[in-house]
C-alpha cells in the first residue's frame, strides 16, 4: 500500500509506481504519458490521476478551517504580523496573506469566517461538506442569530443548517438559506430590484464580473442578484474589520 501521509492509502504498488513517477518528474505531460501507452495503462493513469486530485481536494477542504482558526489567533498576537510591517490585521489579511502565503484575501476572510461562526463542527464533517457548503453554513448562520442569543440556541441553529447542507447540493442549500434570511426579515416573495445609477464604464466593469466564468463558480451561481449578495456578505465582513481596527487605533 501507498505511504498515507504521501499518496492515496488505495493505491495499488503499481499505481503508486506511476504516482511517484508523475509526483517527482521534471518531464512535460507528453514525456511521461505517451501516445504509445497501451488503452489499460492509459486507464491505470487515468485513474491514479483523478484520484490524486480527489484526495487533494479532500486536503484542501479540510486544511481550510484550520487555516481560519490560525487566523484568528494570529488577530489576537498583533505582535505577529505588526513585526512584518502590517499595520493592523485587515492590513495583513487584506495584503500580508496573499504575498507571505499566496491565499487571496477573499479566501482567507472566508477561511476566517468559518472558524469564527463554526468553531465546534469536527473536522471530518467540515472535511466531508467541503468549503463551498461551508461559506454557505456561515452565512446561514449569521444572519440567523442574533447578538443575545444563548449559546445553545446558536448551536441549534448551526446543527439545522449543518444536517441541511449534508443533505443538498450547494445551489439548492444557498437558495433554501436566502428564502430562510427573507423570511426572518420580513422579505419573503417577490425579488426586489436595485436601481444605482453608475457611470458607462462602471456598468461595463460590472457586467463583465457577473458574466466571469471563475467569479459564477466562487459564488456557486450565475444570477446577478446572489452575486451581488455575495459581493456584499464579503465587503461587510472586510469593511467592518477595517473599521474596528480604526477604532482600536490600529
Amino acid at each position: 500500500m501507498a505511504d498515507k501521509n504521501n499518496v492515496p492509502s488505495v493505491f495499488t504498488p503499481a499505481e503508486n509506481e506511476i504516482w511517484n513517477t508523475i509526483a517527482t518528474s521534471p518531464k512535460t505531460a507528453a514525456q511521461l504519458i505517451p501516445d504509445t501507452l497501451t488503452p489499460a495503462e492509459v486507464w491505470d493513469y487515468l485513474k491514479v490521476v483523478t484520484t490524486g486530485l480527489q484526495t487533494a481536494q479532500r486536503a484542501v477542504a479540510k486544511l481550510k478551517p484550520f487555516l481560519g482558526r490560525i487566523l484568528v489567533l494570529v488577530r489576537q498576537h498583533e505582535h505577529l504580523y505588526k513585526q512584518l510591517g502590517y499595520e493592523s490585521f485587515n492590513d495583513f489579511m487584506g495584503k500580508g496573506v496573499p504575498l507571505q502565503f499566496n491565499i487571496s484575501r477573499a479566501e482567507a476572510f472566508n477561511c476566517l469566517r468559518i472558524a469564527e461562526v463554526l468553531p465546534n463542527v469536527p473536522s471530518g464533517q467540515l472535511e466531508s461538506l467541503g468549503f463551498s457548503k461551508l461559506n454557505v453554513i456561515a452565512s446561514a448562520v449569521r444572519n440567523t442569530t442574533q447578538e443575545g442569543m444563548s449559546v445553545e440556541m446558536v448551536q441549534q441553529k448551526t446543527d439545522y443548517w449543518v444536517s441541511r447542507a449534508e443533505t443538498q447540493t450547494v445551489k439548492d442549500l444557498r437558495e433554501e438559506v436566502e428564502d430562510q434570511i427573507q423570511a426572518n426579515r420580513g422579505e419573503l416573495g417577490p425579488k426586489a430590484s436595485v436601481v444605482i445609477y453608475v457611470s458607462p464604464e462602471t456598468k461595463k466593469r460590472w457586467s463583465e464580473f457577473v458574466a466571469d466564468a471563475n467569479i459564477q463558480s466562487y459564488c456557486n451561481s450565475e444570477d446577478p442578484g446572489s452575486i451581488f449578495e455575495r459581493l456584499l456578505d464579503e465587503c461587510s465582513l472586510e469593511w467592518s474589520a477595517t473599521v474596528t481596527d480604526a477604532l482600536r487605533g490600529q
